[in-house]
C-alpha cells in the first residue's frame, strides 16, 4: 500500500510536468488534434480510476451518470479534460464527499459534467480560474501544490474541439463544470 501511495505521488508529480508542458503544445497547437470515435464513459472511468487511492483515502465517492455516448474526439485531450476536472474535484472534496460525474447526449452534442462537494469558486474568480497559473482562494490542504494550469488546460483543449466550459451556479455547495462538445467534428472548418 505504502509503495501505491510513493507511486501515485510519482504520478502526480509527473502529471504537473506534463500540465507545463501540455499547456504550452496547447497554445500554439490548438488544431492539431486527431480525431476519432471516443467512447466518453470509457475516459470517465480510466479518470476514476487513476484517482482511485486519493479517493479512497479521503473517503470519496465517485458516482458516474453516463449513457453509451460516443463522440469524435482527440482521445488524450478529452481525457486531459476529464482528468483534471476529476482531479479538481478529488483535491477539494471534504472527505467522506462525493464526485458526480454525468454525461449527456443533447441533440447534436455532448455535455459533461463534474460536480464536487467543495467549498465551490467564489463568484468574483468564476472568469479568471481559466486563466493559466491562477490559483483561487479556496483553501487546500494536500502534499503537492497545483499549478494552475490544470483548468485553462481544459479551456483550451475544449476549444480545440469546438467546444465550450463553463461554471454552473446551481445554488449548491461546491464546484459544478459543464462542458460542450460536438458529437462529431465533421463540420470542422
Amino acid at each position: 500500500e505504502i509503495a501505491s501511495i510513493l507511486k501515485q505521488s510519482t504520478q502526480r508529480l509527473q502529471r504537473l510536468i506534463e500540465d507545463l508542458l501540455s499547456f504550452h503544445t496547447a497554445q500554439y497547437q490548438r488544431g492539431a488534434v486527431a480525431f476519432s470515435p471516443v467512447p466518453l464513459s470509457e475516459v470517465i472511468a480510466r479518470a476514476g480510476q487513476q484517482h482511485r487511492l486519493t479517493m479512497a483515502s479521503k473517503g470519496l465517492r465517485y458516482q458516474v451518470d453516463c449513457p453509451v455516448i460516443v463522440l469524435d474526439a482527440d482521445q488524450d485531450k478529452l481525457a486531459a479534460v476529464v482528468d483534471n476536472l476529476v482531479s479538481n474535484a478529488v483535491k477539494y472534496s471534504p472527505t467522506g464527499g462525493r464526485i458526480l460525474v454525468m454525461a449527456r447526449s443533447n441533440g447534436s452534442e455532448a455535455r459533461l459534467e463534474v460536480v464536487d462537494d467543495g467549498p465551490g469558486i467564489a463568484r468574483e474568480e468564476r472568469e479568471s480560474v481559466f486563466e493559466p497559473f491562477f490559483q483561487g482562494s479556496a483553501p487546500y490542504h494536500g502534499p503537492v501544490k497545483g499549478t494552475g494550469l490544470g483548468l485553462a488546460i481544459v479551456k483550451e483543449f475544449v476549444a480545440a474541439h469546438r467546444g465550450r466550459v463553463e461554471i454552473i451556479d446551481d445554488g449548491a455547495r461546491g464546484a459544478h463544470f459543464r462542458v460542450s462538445l460536438p458529437l462529431s467534428q465533421k463540420q470542422r472548418a
